[in-house]
């Protein structure tokens, strides 16, 4: 009998400290998944694969993290974090 295996996806490797800082962040301001999603301009799944650190935020994404930080942060300087 023939065994068959799943592998995990072959994801391409992002930044697992940037996604554990973006979780933090992100449920510390209480914003769900799909609101940070949206108010980045990407999906709630790709939110999730930069979280555990599979993907990386494109500069569009990244640009608009930086504004939303700043908003939730008043920082004006879009909240350096991360």
């Amino acid at each position: 009998m023939r065994e068959y295996t799943v592998s995990k996806p072959n994801y391409k490797k992002g930044d697992e400290k940037f996604g554990k800082d973006l979780r933090f962040w992100r449920e510390s301001h209480h914003i769900t998944r799909e609101s940070m999603a949206q108010k980045l301009g990407i999906s709630a799944t790709m939110v999730q694969h930069v979280e555990l650190g599979y993907k990386m935020l494109g500069s569009a994404a990244r640009k608009n993290l930086e504004r939303l930080k700043a908003q939730y942060d008043g920082t004006g300087n879009g909240g350096q974090m991360m």
